[in-house]
């Protein structure tokens, strides 16, 4: 593995198949194998959902997410969707220090950051789902209409503020309609090998 880079990061709207995507790299099985896993970085407020990968997240009741933001525990906090979520600084440290490649799923804003941080450290992936694909990922999700209406408007912003901060140069744009999962992890796995895997 390079030396350098030790954050994998996939951003894209909700029900682009980041959780996926990531679930496909985690259990890939080809040779060399990179290891790629969750380091359980971040914490969010919300409820565990089925689809959930392990050490995805660590669930905590907001008066905890509060009281770690009080402390100044996260690097970075965020609200999405009525949801909070936290990147915890210890485990953010001690990710860029271990052997695997860490997994992250972010937010473009949050990608800045870490690009600003360790910018030779981070193999970036917008993973862009079709918009008539989304409502129906969503729906499977089992989202409320609601919500469904709300992320669909969401995610049309999605490609305009990565170039709007940036980021279109310095990210591997990752064109998810279905059935390209394997496309797309193997446009991951590619690219880490180019990187020196």
């Amino acid at each position: 593995m390079s030396t350098s880079t030790r954050l994998v990061v996939l951003c894209g709207p909700s029900g682009a198949g980041k959780t996926t995507l990531a679930e496909a790299l985690i259990n890939h099985d080809r040779s060399p194998k990179p290891n790629i896993r969750f380091f359980g970085i971040g914490d969010t407020t919300r409820k565990r959902r089925p689809n959930d990968l392990p050490n995805e997240y660590y669930y905590i009741p907001r008066w905890w997410f509060w009281l770690k933001r009080l402390f100044r525990r996260y690097l970075w906090t965020a609200a999405f969707s009525g949801t909070r979520y936290g990147t915890d600084r210890r485990r953010f440290n001690e990710a860029l220090r271990a052997h695997d490649y860490a997994l992250m799923i972010l937010i473009p804003e949050r990608v800045k950051t870490v690009f600003e941080l360790v910018p030779d450290q981070v193999l970036a992936f917008y993973v862009r789902a079709p918009i008539d694909g989304l409502e129906e990922r969503l729906r499977r999700r089992g989202d409320s209409a609601k919500k469904i209406r709300r992320m669909l408007q969401e995610s049309k912003d999605w490609d305009q503020l990565i170039v709007e901060l940036g980021l279109a140069s310095k990210m591997v744009m990752i064109d998810n309609s279905a059935p390209t999962i394997q496309l797309a992890k193997e446009q991951v796995l590619a690219e880490l090998e180019k990187r020196g895997l």
